[in-house]
C-alpha cells in the first residue's frame, strides 16, 4: 500500500505524529482531497517503500524519518486543497506551534519546511490549464472586442493604432 501512495504522489511531506488523538487524525484526513493520503506509519515502513524509486534520497534522512511521524502523501491536483485543509486543522486544533510541516521529498530532492511550504502554494495542473485557456481567449478576437469595448473615444483610437501596429509587426 505504501509504495502505491509513492506512485501516485508528487510530494510527501510528514509532520510530527506524537500527541495526537484519533479524533484529531480522523479530523485532518476528512480536511485533504481526494488525491491526498495522509498516514502514519513506521518510518522504517516508509524507508523500505523508497527504495530504488525517486523518493529514495528520505532513506536514512534523521530529519525526516526519526521519531513518530504523519505522512501525506500529495497527488497532483491537490497541493493547495492539501495545504489550506492541513492549516485550517492547525489552527482549529491548536497544532501551530507543535506540528509543523518537518519537510518532505518533491522531484527525488529532499526539501526543508520553508521549501515543502512554497511547493503546497503551487498552482494545481488544473489551475495553470486554465490561466492558459483564458490567456489564449484574451489574445484571440474576443480578447480584441473587450480591449475595444472598454476603450473610448480617444483611448479607442489609440487602441485601433496600436491593433494596427500589432498586426503589420505580426505580418
Amino acid at each position: 500500500a505504501m509504495k502505491e501512495h509513492l506512485e501516485r504522489s508528487m510530494l510527501i511531506f510528514a509532520i510530527p505524529g506524537a500527541g495526537l488523538t484519533y479524533p484529531q487524525v480522523s479530523a485532518l484526513r476528512e480536511k485533504m482531497p481526494e488525491s491526498t493520503t495522509v498516514s502514519v506509519c513506521k518510518n522504517t515502513l516508509i524507508e523500505l517503500a523508497v527504495q530504488d524509486s525517486e523518493w529514495e534520497c528520505l532513506a536514512g534522512d534523521e530529519t525526516l524519518t526519526t521519531l513518530e511521524n504523519m505522512w501525506f502523501f500529495v497527488g497532483e491536483d491537490g497541493l493547495g486543497d492539501t495545504l489550506k485543509g492541513y492549516e485550517d486543522w492547525m489552527k482549529a486544533n491548536g497544532k501551530e506551534k507543535t506540528h509543523g510541516v518537518k519537510g518532505g521529498v518533491f522531484e527525488g530532492a529532499l526539501q526543508d519546511p520553508a521549501a515543502t511550504n512554497q511547493i503546497l502554494k503551487l498552482p494545481s495542473k488544473k489551475d495553470l490549464m486554465a490561466r492558459i485557456a483564458g490567456g489564449i481567449n484574451m489574445a484571440g478576437a474576443q480578447g480584441i472586442a473587450i480591449r475595444l469595448k472598454k476603450a473610448s473615444g480617444q483611448k479607442l483610437a489609440r487602441a485601433i493604432k496600436l491593433l494596427v501596429e500589432e498586426e503589420k509587426l505580426s505580418a
